[in-house]
């Protein structure tokens, strides 16, 4: 259907532009954009569909200042997307049961004498699939902490801040106690990029848990390697000493500049629904 303009007295005119869904009134050279709120009811006469919508109407200034702000805001929506798609761990909880999609790499003088995925609390009340590990040494070095990284190269966007986490927890299934029953830090690149939890001593038939997380800002988009190291600064020998890694996950925490963008984009939003 084409545009067609009907008189309203000698002030308005009103004009349907039915392919943009939108409405335009005019006084003198002002002009007003209308933009439907909500179809308030719909009724059919025949095969005619007939619906009655709210509208709303604002001044040209008004309605360029809002889609400026509404472009600015899907923009960065869009960043925070992709920058969200991009950083996500695959696997990150291990339900597939084994660890596809993860890298164990040793340290210099590191070991692990098992490397699989078992059901365990890693958080208290909740087994489920976790990441089995004993690291160490594998020659003692008085001292020196030693065992794998735990990563997978992920891309990350340059400018964006990302949060790691992880669920972690050291278990002695022995009857004696040991000195260390593990160290866990999130690393990125080998670096380390957060909190350390030293388990400290562990008594026999012991679990400790924790949790680790990191944050991470990369200069440039590129590939990263991220994921967490697990070391003790003796050998592997200890039987029954394990370290369990569970709900790894990467996000991307928005910029102060996106937020304001996301703010004004829904305080753009509310005033139309005024």
């Amino acid at each position: 259907m084409p545009n067609q303009t009907f008189s309203r007295g000698s002030r308005y005119d009103l004009v349907l532009v039915p392919t943009a869904c939108r409405l335009e009134l005019r006084r003198g050279t002002q002009q007003f954009y209308g933009f439907s709120e909500r179809v308030e009811r719909i009724q059919y006469i025949g095969s005619c569909r007939i619906e009655l919508v709210w509208w709303l109407f604002v001044t040209e200034e008004e309605n360029n200042a809002m889609q400026s702000k509404m472009r600015l805001l899907a923009a960065s929506v869009a960043v925070l997307s992709v920058a969200m798609s991009q950083a996500m761990f695959t696997n990150g909880d291990f339900e597939t049961g084994d660890l596809t999609g993860w890298t164990v790499g040793l340290t210099p003088n590191g070991a692990t004498v098992v490397q699989d995925v078992q059901v365990f609390e890693t958080v208290l009340g909740t087994p489920s699939n976790a990441g089995h590990f004993r690291v160490g040494q594998a020659v003692f070095t008085s001292g020196v902490q030693e065992g794998i990284n735990l990563t997978q190269r992920l891309t990350l966007t340059g400018g964006v801040t990302y949060d790691l986490y992880f669920d972690v927890a050291a278990n002695n299934t022995g009857t004696g106690g040991n000195s260390s029953g593990g160290v866990f830090t999130a690393i990125v690149d080998g670096a380390f990029v957060g909190s350390s939890w030293n388990s400290g001593s562990i008594s026999g038939l012991t679990t400790l848990r924790n949790s680790v997380t990191g944050s991470f800002t990369p200069n440039t988009t590129g590939l990263y390697e991220v994921g967490i190291r697990i070391t003790r600064p003796f050998t592997t020998g200890a039987s029954g000493l394990n370290q369990y890694v569970d709900n790894a996950s990467v996000s991307a925490v928005p910029e102060p500049a996106t937020m304001l963008a996301l703010g004004a984009g829904l305080l753009a939003l509310a005033r139309r629904r005024k």
